[in-house]
């Protein structure tokens, strides 16, 4: 089920007093990953990032029904980070999504709005002639909700 399909949507309520309490138990895991992290030396912090990020990128790829080779993400991150020799990239979607791992992981306090939107969507969907990266779609045909590579409209 997505978020929009919930019966409660857009109009979500919540108990203060469970949200603190889950607030508290993610600072403390937050605070023992913290500390374990910056206890690494800078190679095994660079890994732990890598991994992350690689984590990241499939995950977020799998939620619009999209599966991507970590092998070709790694790849792609490793090639933007100058982290070994360039490697050939099968998969072109994995050098989009992570362009914008890092892009979005540069600088965590940066202000969202429209350009940047569009900046992000320009770097996620470069791969595809068809699509109209980093603009508003153009054309007269309505809106269709499509998940999934190659998914039927």
């Amino acid at each position: 089920m997505y978020i929009w399909q919930h019966k409660e949507w857009p109009e979500f309520t919540y108990k203060v007093d469970k949200l603190n309490e889950t607030a508290i138990l993610f600072a403390q895991e937050f605070g023992l990953v913290n500390g374990l992290f910056f206890g690494l030396n800078e190679e095994l912090k660079q890994e732990a990032v890598l991994e992350v990020l690689i984590s990241e990128a499939i995950k977020t790829s799998e939620i619009e029904g999209e599966y991507i080779s970590r092998e070709d993400v790694m790849s792609s991150i490793k090639n933007n980070l100058g982290i070994k020799p360039t490697v050939i990239v099968k998969d072109k979607r994995t050098v989009g999504i992570a362009k914008l791992m890092l892009e979005i992981n540069q600088d965590i306090n940066q202000h969202l709005d429209l350009e940047k939107i569009l900046s992000w969507h320009k770097i996620l969907m470069d791969y595809d002639p068809k699509i109209n990266a980093g603009e508003w779609r153009k054309g007269t045909e309505p809106m269709q909700v499509v998940s999934g590579r190659g998914s039927a409209l």
